[in-house]
Parts: structure tokens; sequence; C-alpha cells
């Protein structure tokens, strides 16, 4: 059996196992796709009226690409949450001890959560067309706009999955796996324009990975494909994949 043969079916049986947890308790989804649906509700009642003075365009239009984003970024602790979970209940020592590539079992993992995230961005999107949100690109825009939402989710993942490799603590994990993500999320473009920032925190909102991503995912469902924007989101998530991919699976190595 070659490497890549062994790694594609440790990986499946490993993503296997996930998706036969999301079968047995499918609440983990509906309450993942709950949370950013609330959000999607909150935001817009709240802000709506302040964000239609100013601008010509409906605020939902511009805030649903914002809250798929968020969607798949809180979701993304929960990956980490479960990684602890496995390590309290010594489910990763086991994996440690089988002869299993140690980027499969992340992989694994990460890779089935790609169906919550789907649902997110289903449900999110849904919902927003009940509110008046309507996709104004074309197909490939649209498609585009959902493979850099599930890329950013799938980038992330990796980050918790580190940070949960290296607290290896679900409790602990809970609270480190917000810390970063709530700046992220709340300082970006994601819920109201950067010009409304003060100047100083412009430059950090502007260039950071969220807004570079709901920026282009926004652009995209607008049917006004930005070169720069997209290609921005994409280097930042090729940036944050290869740093978290090997430092992951360099501490599953060393865990114990």
């Amino acid at each position: 059996m070659s490497f890549w043969q062994g790694f594609l079916g440790d990986s499946a049986t490993i993503r296997g196992r996930t998706l036969q947890h999301y079968r047995r308790t499918p609440k983990l989804l509906i309450a993942a796709a709950i949370q950013p649906v609330l959000f999607l509700l909150i935001f817009e009642a709240v802000f709506r009226g302040q964000y239609e003075q100013l601008h010509d365009t409906p605020y939902i239009e511009y805030l649903l690409p914002g809250i798929l984003v968020q969607g798949v970024l809180f979701g993304s602790i929960q990956t980490g949450l479960a990684l602890a979970e496995d390590i309290n209940l010594g489910i990763m020592d086991r994996f440690r001890a089988a002869p299993i590539a140690a980027h499969a079992v992340l992989d694994g993992r990460i890779t089935a959560d790609l169906v919550r995230n789907t649902i997110v961005f289903v449900a999110v999107s849904a919902t927003g067309v009940l509110l008046g949100f309507r996709f104004h690109g074309s197909l490939p825009e649209v498609l585009l706009a959902y493979l850099l939402v599930i890329l950013i989710g799938a980038a992330f993942s990796w980050v918790q999955a580190y940070l949960a490799l290296v607290t290896g603590d679900a409790e602990t994990m809970q609270v480190v796996g917000y810390i970063w993500v709530f700046p992220l999320a709340f300082l970006s473009s994601a819920f109201v324009p950067t010009s409304t920032m003060p100047e100083w925190l412009q430059v950090f909102a502007e260039n950071q990975p969220i807004s570079y991503v709901v920026d282009a995912v926004r652009a995209l469902t607008k049917g006004g494909y930005v070169a720069d924007d997209t290609l921005g989101a994409l280097l930042w998530i090729a940036a944050i994949l290869i740093v978290f991919i090997p430092l992951a699976a360099r501490r599953f190595r060393r865990l114990g």
C-alpha cells in the first residue's frame, strides 16, 4: 500500500467516525446552524435602520456574507472542543498507538466538519433570502463564494486543532478558542464598514483575514468579482494552512 493510499484511507476512517457521530446526534448540526441564523436575525434587526440611513442598499445584502464567515469561524471552535474531548477520554492515545498518519487523524476530523459548515451556509443563506437577500452573482461566482467560506472554516479549524492539542483540556479549550476568534470576527468588515471605525483600528480591520474573505464573498454574491479581495482571501487561507497544518501534526505526534 502506498503512502497516499494509507493516508487517504486513515483520513476516511476518521472522517467516517465523525460523520457517524453527527448522524447519531443531529442536534449538533442543528445547533451549529441555529447560532449564525440567530446572529443574522439580531444584527439585521438592530443595525438595519442605522445602516440604511447612510446607504442605498439593504443591510441584509451587506450583513449576510459576514454572518456566513462568522458562522464557520465560530464553528471551528467546535472542532477544537471535540479534539480536546478526545484527548480527555484517551481516544487520542489510541490513535497515536495505532499505525495512523498524524495528518490523517486531524484531517479526517476537519474534512468531516465541512458537512457542518455546508449546512451553516445553506441555513444562513435560506434565512437571508426570507429577509430579502438575493444572490446577484453568476453560478460560478456563488460557488466561489461558497468555496471561500468553506476554506476559511477549514483553515481556522486547523488553528483550533492545534490549540486543542496544546491545551489538552476541553474546558480550557472553550475559553482559548473564543479569545482570539471574537476580535477577528467583530473587528472586521463583517457587520459594519471599516470606514466607520477609528483610524487606528481601520488598519487592522482592513488587513486581517476575516475582512478579506468577507469582502470577497460580498462582492461575489453581488455579482461584482473583485480580484484583489479574492486573491487576498486565498493568500490568507493558504498562509494559515501552511503554518498550522505542520504545527498541529507535530503537536499530535508529541502528545503524552
